[in-house]
């Protein structure tokens, strides 16, 4: 089967290596970075970015979307401050929910066949998966 995956927070660590890795094993994809000149930029909080994540994964005709984005700061709770604290739930979590619920709509009614993985930053929540290895997402892509 075709497919064509979009995987957001891109940009570095597991999800440039990701973008790679499938890249190299000729599967057709697009990368969704925080900044840079990659062609699909965003703050993945950004209302106006997850719309554009949505029609790009629409208009491309994408059928797996690997949910990377996620930020996390290294050090005490007790010294985050409360919009650091916002920021990171927003980040990970709730900026996640709103774009899987956006092409959801879309798959559900246009795809048969599609899939959605959840990567975290850090040992979050997850509400699809966890997927903790490229190997596990190269199986899963097959």
């Amino acid at each position: 089967m075709y497919r064509k995956v979009l995987v957001t927070g891109a940009g570095s660590g597991l999800g440039l290596e990701l973008i790679n890795t499938l890249k190299k094993n000729n599967i057709d994809c697009i990368s969704h970075t925080h900044s840079g000149t990659e062609y699909l930029t965003g703050d993945i909080c950004d209302v106006s970015t997850r719309k554009k994540i949505i029609e790009t994964f629409i208009s491309e005709n994408c059928n797996v979307l690997i949910n990377n984005v996620g930020i996390y700061r290294y050090k005490s709770l007790l010294d985050y401050t409360e919009e650091e604290i916002f920021k990171i739930i927003n980040t990970n979590l709730v900026s996640t929910i709103l774009l899987t619920k956006g092409i959801l709509d879309f798959l559900s009614k246009k795809i048969p066949v599609y899939k959605i993985l959840y990567f975290s930053p850090y040992n979050g929540f997850l509400f699809l998966c966890k997927v903790r290895s490229l190997a596990v997402v190269w199986v899963y892509l097959q």
